[in-house]
């Protein structure tokens, strides 16, 4: 068994457009696991990735939306079968 770190970063994008957009960019990377969700609050972003790709998301999501906002992060392990 490995350990890898992960990190979830969960953004508020400017609108669902943008959301779709990054989500798709991203989706093209096998390495990470997207989630979107939308309500009267607004449209969210849930990105899953190695803690290590987490600046890449991160350049990604602000290029495609420069006024989405990183609401939340959380690190933690992953135990993946070797």
């Amino acid at each position: 068994m490995s350990e890898e770190a992960w990190l979830v970063q969960i953004y508020q994008m400017t609108d669902e457009i943008t959301q779709s957009s990054a989500a798709r960019l991203l989706s093209g990377f096998r390495k990470f696991s997207i989630d979107t969700r939308t309500c009267e609050r607004g449209s969210f972003l849930i990105v899953e990735s190695e803690a290590t790709s987490a600046v890449s998301v991160h350049e990604t999501v602000m290029m495609v939306d420069p006024n989405a906002e990183l609401i939340h992060s959380a690190a933690g392990q992953s135990t993946q079968p070797a």
